[in-house]
């Protein structure tokens, strides 16, 4: 049991050395996949207030709310026709976690194939990994 567990623990200790170079460079790729999600999010939120506040300056002070109404009914179904779409194309709901997570792996994806980063391998390490600690625990 002794012998089987050197081995075991010297294969993490080989996976972990052949994961090291791709771990450090999808930890990069993640992160610049995070600043583009975020970017995104503030796009997102920045229609939307700019819609508010063109409808406050609109109701408020150029116009009225007689004049606003159908603008503001417009930009409504605009908005809705919007996220049914995004929900139709992703398959995720019109959320900040849903547009987040579509527009991180969108980035992520595409920087793992700019980088030319063998993701398969790297889930299979990973997997491989866990397994072999999970056969330590069990000869603990």
């Amino acid at each position: 049991m002794k012998e089987e567990k050197e081995i075991l623990e010297h294969e993490i200790y080989l996976l972990k050395r052949q994961r090291e170079p791709m771990l450090q460079r999808l930890m990069e790729i993640e992160r610049s996949a995070d600043r583009s999600a975020r970017r995104a999010l503030w796009s997102f939120a920045s229609v939307f207030m700019t819609q508010f506040a063109l409808i406050q300056y609109g109701t408020y002070i150029a116009f009225s709310w007689d004049i606003m109404e159908p603008i503001t009914c417009g930009m409504t179904l605009g908005d809705s026709i919007c996220a049914y779409l995004f929900w139709i194309w992703t398959k995720r709901p019109y959320s900040l976690d849903g547009l987040r997570e579509y527009f991180f792996e969108k980035k992520k994806k595409k920087l793992i194939k700019k980088n030319a980063i063998d993701y398969d391998n790297y889930l299979k390490t990973e997997e491989a990994i866990k397994i072999i600690r999970g056969r330590l625990k069990e000869l603990e």
